[in-house]
């Protein structure tokens, strides 16, 4: 990647939902990007690829109520819930 080169949509989603620590809806998916955005058929796209590429991984792409959210999978909770 040259300097210039914008990163692929899916990276700069995982660092967006990485860094909001919450749930993100399309309006503020799409508010990531100077005019014009990604259209909402291009950001699901992209949160589908996001989704595929994190599956074997300790951390997974949801879709909930208010939007999309990285979290950790279920699969680790017996290792996870021991930090608290």
């Amino acid at each position: 990647m040259t300097r210039d080169a914008e990163p692929a949509l899916e990276c700069i989603l995982e660092a967006a939902l990485l860094a909001a620590g919450t749930a993100l809806d399309m309006d503020q998916l799409q508010a990531l990007f100077s005019d014009p955005p990604p259209d909402r058929d291009a950001l699901e796209a992209a949160l589908e690829r996001l989704a595929g590429q994190l599956a074997a991984r300790g951390v997974e792409l949801q879709s909930v109520a208010g939007g999309w959210r990285l979290q950790v999978p279920e699969r680790f909770a017996p290792w996870v819930t021991r930090l608290w």
